[in-house]
């Protein structure tokens, strides 16, 4: 007699809750995306981004909370109702994306293709103006292109498609098989080129690390609790410190060097001390291991880390960030693909009617179009046809 699936897993069993601290966190990131796309500098949120330029970004965030939730979720139907029952939910909604992310694409580049032969200045970069139409289209079909700002959705539909197959080995308890499957992409991704398959290599490690953790979760949630409390509290005071200086490392190795890039050094202690930065900063190996237009080799475990500290902080002060923020973050973080859908619109639009200016008006344009997403979800506008 075979095992059941859910008696392989031995894992405890968890309440359906919703774990409000992943949407506080989702939504959070995908503010920054809004902020990074958008590419208006100065601006408030940029301010918190580093430009996308420091060690960890948004985007790996939303990858990895995505994927976590699936593997969280998705696990209650593998376990219970086996792989049919996974497969069916998450292929339908890769097919929704699937369309959604078609349909933006060619949108995108008819508007821009236009706007490009009449010479309006304003379209996203990475437009392809050569190529005749129909091989495009060929190439949007087939996921080999996307243009626009919902280019994250491609990704989406290929990992959602994948996740059913690493589910099922994982409830086999081949953990390990599925995280060198995923390490050797991001190896491949960073050690050589492989065209069309780069972004999907390159963003496919954070996806499934998370589901990889999503997965385990009970049992990793379970495990912490039964840690005496004073282990439990030097965990989380580690897990903090090591998020807290990793952040502040990645913006000072970003922003002091840009600061004194047509600047004069100062003497003394302090110039010695910029000098030092500005050395490490444009050290081959350390581009190389945390940055590398985020391909540095090491960002996964980094980011694992930042995730830790970032946990601790928000389940810490959940309570007053609900009170304060929640009715943003807790909206974003629950119909983030909807936001994230709806924030590229309104950013492909804008780039066509207003051009960066200082840090107050940038601002202004990077909240208005947070608070238009918003104000959407809130009345729930066109909630059936895009998803969530």
């Amino acid at each position: 007699m075979h095992p059941s699936p859910s008696a392989m897993t031995d894992q405890p069993k968890t309440t359906s809750k919703r774990i409000l601290a992943f949407d506080i966190l989702r939504g959070y990131f995908i503010l920054l995306i809004a902020s990074v796309h958008l590419h208006y500098y100065p601006s408030l949120l940029g301010l918190f981004d580093g430009r996308g330029q420091i060690w960890t970004s948004e985007a790996e965030g939303f990858f990895f909370i995505s994927g976590l939730l699936i593997g969280i979720i998705r696990r209650r139907d593998i376990t219970t109702g086996g792989f049919k029952v996974a497969a069916a939910k998450l292929w339908r909604r890769s097919g929704r994306l699937y369309v959604v992310s078609i349909a933006l694409s060619i949108l995108y580049l008819v508007i821009a293709r236009d706007a490009a032969f009449y010479g309006i200045a304003g379209f996203k970069e990475g437009l392809d103006q050569t190529s005749n139409f129909v091989p495009l289209l060929v190439r949007v079909v087939t996921l080999g292109y996307s243009y626009g700002w919902a280019d994250f959705l491609n990704y989406y539909v290929v990992f959602l498609f994948l996740s059913p197959f690493l589910l099922w080995l994982l409830v086999r308890r081949q953990w390990l098989i599925v995280l060198l499957l995923v390490a050797s992409g991001w190896v491949l991704r960073w050690s050589g080129d492989w065209g069309t398959f780069n972004p999907y290599l390159q963003w496919q490690i954070f996806f499934f690390m998370g589901v990889i953790l999503g997965f385990y979760w009970p049992r990793l949630e379970h495990a912490f609790r039964s840690l005496p409390s004073a282990r439990r509290k030097l965990i989380k005071v580690g897990a903090v410190t090591a998020s807290t200086l990793i952040y502040l490392s990645g913006m000072i190795l970003v922003f002091i060097p840009q600061y004194f890039e047509h600047r004069v050094v100062p003497g003394g202690f302090w110039g010695g001390v910029t000098h030092l930065i500005q050395t490490a900063a444009a050290n081959p190996w350390y581009q190389s291991m945390l940055v590398d237009g985020r391909l540095g080799l090491l960002r996964p475990l980094v980011w694992l880390m930042v995730l830790g500290g970032m946990y601790v902080i928000v389940r810490r002060f959940e309570s007053r960030i609900l009170r304060v923020a929640g009715w943003l973050l807790v909206a974003f973080g629950a119909n983030s693909l909807y936001a994230y859908i709806l924030q590229s619109v309104l950013l492909f639009g804008v780039a066509f009617v207003l051009v960066p200016s200082g840090f107050i008006i940038n601002s202004i344009i990077e909240i208005s179009i947070i608070m238009l997403v918003w104000l959407a979800i809130r009345k729930r506008f066109l909630f059936r046809i895009i998803p969530r």
